[in-house]
């Protein structure tokens, strides 16, 4: 009687084979994921064009209607309301400190696309009284769906 064959012709086990395949499914699975959420860009539309967009759960970016970011990259919270965008960014350690990453509250005019970043609390709501904003806005986290109906 003959022993029986262990391998295939290939030289490969039936369990190697089936382990690559395993490994080369799940590569591809990865990558689809990958690319399908990088083309879908997760983002929430905001009034005037422009929208939030979430880098990932940690990163998260308020981009202008040319897709320039003029907030972020750790938006912390927001709203919109009467032709503003406000809100609050909290860079955390060691993150760059730009322009648009200014720590601090933030106005938006969204009619103008003028911007005043960087503003303490107190100044973020004189600077709303000079906009005719009449009351505090209630800030929101940004995964939070706007405009709210």
């Amino acid at each position: 009687m003959e022993p029986l064959e262990t391998a295939r012709p290939s030289g490969e086990s039936g369990h190697s084979r089936r382990r690559n395949w395993l490994l080369l499914a799940a590569a591809g699975l990865v990558l689809g994921l990958v690319f399908g959420l990088w083309v879908s860009r997760p983002s929430i539309k905001l009034p005037a064009g422009y929208q939030i967009f979430f880098a990932s759960s940690s990163e998260v970016f308020l981009e202008d209607p040319q897709g320039e970011i003029v907030v972020g990259a750790s938006l912390a919270e927001l709203n919109s309301e009467a032709g503003l965008i406000v809100g609050r960014n909290q860079p955390r350690p060691g993150d760059s400190q730009t322009m648009g990453n200014a720590a601090g509250y933030f106005v938006i005019e969204t009619a103008t696309g003028h911007i005043t970043r960087g503003l303490s609390r107190d100044a973020w709501i004189q600077r709303l009284r000079q906009l005719g904003v009449p009351g505090v806005p209630l800030l929101h986290p940004p995964e939070y769906v706007f405009p709210r109906k």
